[in-house]
């Protein structure tokens, strides 16, 4: 925590801030680079883990987050009832909140306008009235607004119940800009000229994009390893088809030969050959489609958004496995049907 040696220097680093502040405004609300902007993080950031429970209830857990009136506009965060903050009339010491769908949900709160909120603890303290120091005689929180569901977390799952306090704009907290991604070099140098002209020291960025793609790494890492394995399996059994071919046709070489000496053309051997092939395709297929089926949905069922499973996969994975074998088969056969058949009889 900062601290002063004097009054008089915290009150020249607050008038230091606020000359900051409204110079930022001013720089900001100016720039044509700019299309919107506000003081805070990004809902992926923005969240922290806070208890609260209705009158007679058990504590639950809910993603805290503090903002004020720019910053719903900012993330386009929609209002389903109530109203929103308002940066003229709110203040952060009073005991209001604004929540997500899913916390009337958790709470089975019917009536907002009727039904308030206690805290595990206090987000501040202080004194006056109605505030002590006994936990358990917190103040409780009226909610005075329902926003739309957002996520601030992995889109596998259920939409986390939220709760907002008013957290008016502070000179410290990250300024989060909107802007036209194609002018996204002009934006930086515009910062980096601005934070060394208000600032000072070394500055730096980040991309709310990159935030929400590093709460994915691991989902594209899996992704990768799947696909890898997968091209891996498909080698392996293309090579086990050919090798399986090979053999079953090596081993029926005079019986080949036979059949030609016989008038029976390349086609009637092949259709022979393959009759066998894809029964034994049509009984692997049986087999593998409800194992697949099962796996696919162990796997996605903790998600709280899946993926439909198209039914065409299976067949198309068939058809691709049945084209392979028939290519194989017959490029076999024909290299077999081809062979010197006195030759072939004198071996055998």
């Amino acid at each position: 925590m900062r601290t002063w040696d004097s009054r008089e220097d915290r009150i020249s680093e607050e008038e230091k801030r606020k000359r900051i502040s409204d110079r930022l405004k001013q720089k900001l609300d100016a720039s044509p680079l700019v299309e919107s902007w506000t003081w805070g993080q990004s809902p992926n950031k923005a969240a922290g883990t806070f208890e609260f429970k209705t009158e007679g209830g058990e504590l639950q857990p809910t993603t805290l987050i503090g903002a004020d009136e720019t910053w719903f506009r900012q993330f386009d965060i929609q209002l389903l009832d109530g109203r929103l903050w308002d940066n003229e009339k709110d203040n952060f010491m009073s005991y209001n909140i604004i929540v997500s769908e899913s916390t009337l949900k958790q709470f089975g709160i019917a009536d907002r306008q009727t039904t308030e909120l206690h805290p595990f603890r206090r987000l501040w303290y202080a004194s006056g009235p109605g505030i002590t120091e006994d936990m358990s005689q917190n103040p409780p929180y009226r909610i005075v607004g329902v926003v739309k569901d957002f996520y601030t977390d992995h889109l596998s799952r259920k939409p986390h119940p939220v709760t907002i306090y008013f957290h008016k704009p502070n000179p410290s907290d990250p300024v989060v800009i909107s802007f036209a991604p194609e002018r996204r070099q002009e934006v930086i140098r515009f910062l980096q000229d601005l934070h060394a002209e208000l600032v000072g020291g070394e500055f730096s960025c980040t991309f709310v994009e990159d935030e929400v793609a590093a709460v994915y790494r691991d989902d594209r890492k899996v992704a990768v390893i799947y696909s890898v394995f997968t091209m891996i399996a498909i080698f392996i059994s293309v090579l086990g088809l050919f090798g399986l071919s090979l053999f079953d046709v090596r081993q029926r070489r005079r019986e080949i030969a036979i059949r030609k000496v016989s008038g029976a053309s390349t086609a009637i051997i092949i259709r022979l050959l393959l009759k066998r092939y894809f029964v034994l395709l049509s009984i692997a297929f049986a087999v593998s489609v409800p194992v697949a089926l099962f796996a696919i949905h162990k796997y996605l069922e903790n998600f709280a958004f899946k993926a439909t499973v198209s039914w065409w996969l299976f067949p198309a994975a068939g058809i691709v496995t049945a084209t392979v074998s028939l290519l194989t088969l017959i490029h076999q056969t024909r290299k077999a049907s081809n062979e010197n058949l006195v030759e072939v009889l004198k071996t055998e």
